[in-house]
């Protein structure tokens, strides 16, 4: 059986090459692939990150930092090839509202929260075509309020590889007309409990897809290894029983037989003996006639 436990681990090391294959790849504010307006200045912000009073937070920014600026027009280029591009900042309640540029098409978010502060938020994302080379976000701020960018976080996808996944590609941003955001609901229409995700959870629905029935492939396989060995080691066992004696039906009993001591007349006087007598002479036996020598 050695054979078969190989063959499930080689298995299952295959199937998680294959979810390994659509890695998130992160772009932090520190990233050269950035592109920074030349005209206006952003100014970095590390952990502990001060949120009022005499509350600090260890793990406010993803990666240990982030940039941030208030001025209108000041702006951050990426270039990408990918299926998958999302935004995340912080919220806060003297935060406004950014521009949000995909291959040319304009999304306005807004990052104010008026329950004060809120770390690692969800601000937009949007699926695109990967068969499409270089696609390009920019984020612009729009008034004299602060915005931040914490990082990027796309899918990467070589172009013409067809595995597109845009399908339904329009962005999750707000309307221009939506300037005011609820407490409970940041730009992007996401509740905050549902963006406030780590990287290795910003794959697509697609993907999610893929990597579950991978997952229950593989579970399958080893259940099926694991019943047809045990029901391999149980027919073993049944095939190895005790020796059966002729003339007897049963084990035990006839174990019990083979083991029960001889007894010879010889070795104990007999009570009765019965003579065969003609009719004849039929008297009452002496006692010396009814004695075995």
């Amino acid at each position: 059986m050695p054979g078969t436990f190989y063959l499930l681990f080689l298995l299952l090391a295959v199937l998680g090459g294959i979810g390994a294959q659509r890695s998130v790849t992160i772009v932090e504010e520190d990233d050269p692939a950035l592109d920074f307006s030349k005209t206006f200045t952003w100014q970095r912000f590390e952990n502990p990150q001060w949120i009022g009073g005499d509350n600090f937070v260890n793990d406010y920014w993803h990666g240990g930092a982030a940039v941030a600026v208030s001025l209108a027009g000041a702006s951050i280029t990426l270039t990408f090839n990918g299926s998958y591009i999302a935004y995340y900042g912080d919220m806060n309640s003297d935060h406004g509202r950014i521009k949000v540029t995909v291959d040319g098409v304009d999304n306005i978010v807004n990052s104010f929260r008026q329950g004060g502060a809120a770390q690692q938020q969800l601000l937009f994302h949007q699926n695109v075509d990967a068969d499409v080379p270089n696609h390009v976000i920019t984020l612009t701020c729009l008034e004299a309020k602060q915005i931040s960018f914490d990082y990027f976080a796309y899918m990467p996808a070589e172009p013409g590889s067809n595995f597109s996944d845009t399908a339904n590609s329009s962005p999750s941003a707000i309307n221009p007309s939506q300037s005011q955001q609820s407490e409970d609901t940041p730009a992007g229409g996401t509740p905050l409990a549902d963006a406030k995700t780590t990287s290795g959870s910003m794959a697509n629905q697609t993907s999610i897809i893929i990597a579950s029935m991978f997952a229950a492939l593989g579970w399958s396989l080893a259940l099926v290894f694991l019943f047809l060995l045990l029901r391999l080691r149980r027919r073993r066992k049944d095939t190895t029983t005790l020796p059966y004696h002729e003339g007897s039906g049963d084990v035990l009993a006839s174990f019990a037989t083979s083991h029960t001591p001889s007894v010879y007349p010889s070795q104990y006087p007999s009570t009765t003996v019965t003579h065969s007598r003609s009719a004849s002479n039929e008297r009452p036996l002496t006692k010396q006639e009814m004695l075995i020598p």
